[in-house]
């Protein structure tokens, strides 16, 4: 008999419309972002993680997360601690106000400020401290309990099936298991076999995480694990429409193609929502992570989010008398670029400065990468390059004078596995800039590259805590770089300190590469 994939699932006495649902993310799955979710309609939707100690100890601002105002339901409430009192105590003020439908107990998460503390997936070493916690919660609890649980600690220490058997013993109504462990953080491939190890050895649902993109990722986990449900967490970031979609596949539909209207007109639901929720200046700051996701597949996504990002500054510097003059567009698109350069010389009369900074990354393994996600970071970082310059180097050739200054990668130099696009990207960039700067030095026009290493940023923030240190350790200066010294290599070079600098490629990398 064939499998139905799509079906109501339960949970306790908690019977969910669908089987595909929203995962906890610390700072991320708030009231504003499971709002715009539920228009998709995911059978369950998870809070952020919530501190039991914190709740303990009355904490003003953990209570915020709990907000549930004008919600579909059911909600689950994930809450986090490693000791029984604070759990017991989370678990009873849950009940008494009434706060959700189920409680979700994480064991699962891998970040060190979460581990240090004995929390998350650092539980999953102690199988006692499993069992009781576990034991703790559901005994005190009116409402289903469901924990969360990643693979095991390390490769020495998988330990899912024996933890799953334990926390049905302990009367917990479902699993949720992600295929990694703690050591990989959110590495690699996920384990799906792990998942289907947990569901042949216990008896209650078992939710399925990691990996899944689309539709048809879940039609492989789903046939792959026989998993109960599956639970869609990073890839619901700026496509939180992946609910719908993800249905529909299943149902062996074409999913429904969003426009770009669509996308713009959820992102701005998504900003007033965060706006009501938190008050403009902090809702406006927390959703600046949201809006690069939601842009990361729109055209003119490097200008938008330089605006977004930026809004305080401008405000700054324009108090300092300086004028500052915003343009849009797509650095992919020649005309375009055209047209953005012609409102900046009639807005200011010429250029003098140009530094080509927008950049992407779509890393993968060459044998796994697509097409498009070759195309589109050459078609940004490198294309986008040569069509800025273009249109900016006709005005600088009239007047005699210019400096451009284009931003490359250590990478471009050394290369990196997984980054074969964005390397041929940044290496395309080293050697435009070294041609342009023979071409163009009659005219008093510099061309230099700046090459940054490894620099604190959105890019790098996705790397694991331990992977920084051992990158740090590799680098003569012990650090990794920050904006501000990018920055002022730039600021450098377009001055007239620089004059008799062109055709270079200077390194900002705290001397990894000598």
């Amino acid at each position: 008999m064939k499998k139905q994939m799509l079906h109501t699932l339960k949970i306790g006495n908690v019977e969910l419309e669908n089987n595909i649902l929203l995962g906890p993310m610390a700072g991320l799955t708030d009231r504003a972002f499971r709002i715009i979710c539920e228009k998709y309609n995911p059978g369950l939707v998870f809070t952020e993680m919530v501190s039991a100690k914190a709740l303990f100890y009355h904490d003003e601002k953990t209570k915020l997360l709990l907000n549930m105002k004008d919600e579909k339901r059911p909600i689950a409430v994930q809450i986090f601690g490693s000791d029984e009192e604070s759990m017991i105590y989370a678990a009873q003020y849950l009940n008494d106000n009434d706060i959700g439908d189920i409680i979700d107990i994480n064991m699962g998460c891998p970040a060190p400020k979460v581990v240090k503390n004995g929390d998350g997936s650092k539980i999953l070493l102690d199988l006692d401290k499993v069992r009781s916690i576990t034991s703790a919660v559901v005994t005190h609890s009116k409402k289903p309990v469901t924990v969360k649980i990643r693979k095991g600690w390390d490769n020495e220490h998988i330990v899912a099936v024996e933890a799953a058997k334990i926390i049905e013993e302990c009367g917990a109504s479902a699993i949720t298991i992600h295929g990694r462990t703690r050591s990989e953080f959110y590495a690699g491939n996920a384990d799906w076999d792990i998942i289907r190890k947990v569901k042949e050895n216990v008896s209650i649902p078992v939710i399925g995480n990691g990996d899944i993109r689309n539709g048809e990722d879940a039609k492989n986990i789903i046939n792959q694990t026989n998993c109960d449900g599956i639970m869609i967490s990073r890839a619901s970031l700026g496509t939180p429409w992946i609910f719908e979609n993800i249905k529909e596949v299943l149902k062996n539909n074409e999913p429904r193609a969003i426009t770009n209207e669509e996308l713009l007109l959820t992102m701005i639901k998504h900003i007033e929502l965060e706006v009501e929720e938190k008050g403009e200046n902090v809702g406006i700051k927390e959703m600046r992570k949201h809006i690069c996701y939601y842009l990361k597949n729109m055209p003119n996504v490097s200008q938008l989010r330089e605006k977004i990002n930026h809004l305080e500054t401008k405000k700054e510097v324009e108090a300092n008398n300086v004028k500052c003059f915003a343009v849009q567009g797509d650095v992919t698109n020649f005309k375009d670029c055209e047209q953005f350069v012609k409102q900046i010389v009639e807005e200011f009369g010429n250029i003098d400065v140009l530094v080509n900074n927008a950049g992407i990354t779509k890393d993968t393994l060459l044998m796994r990468m697509k097409e498009e996600d070759f195309k589109q970071v050459i078609d940004t970082n490198l294309v986008g390059t040569f069509n800025v310059t273009k249109n900016v180097i006709t005005y600088m050739m009239k007047a005699r004078n210019g400096r451009i200054i284009n931003i490359s990668s250590v990478v471009g130099i050394s290369g990196n596995a997984g980054q074969t696009n964005y390397a041929a990207s940044k290496a395309g960039i080293i050697g435009f800039t070294k041609s342009l700067a023979k071409e163009v030095a009659s005219r008093n026009i510099t061309v230099n590259a700046v090459a940054p290493g490894f620099i604190e940023t959105q890019m790098t923030a996705v790397l694991k805590e331990n992977i920084k240190e051992e990158i740090a350790k590799k680098i003569p200066l012990k650090r990794m770089g920050t904006t501000q010294d990018v920055a002022n290599v730039v600021k450098f070079l377009a001055s007239s300190d620089s004059s008799y600098i062109t055709g270079q490629v200077i390194h900002v990398d705290g001397g990894m590469l000598m």
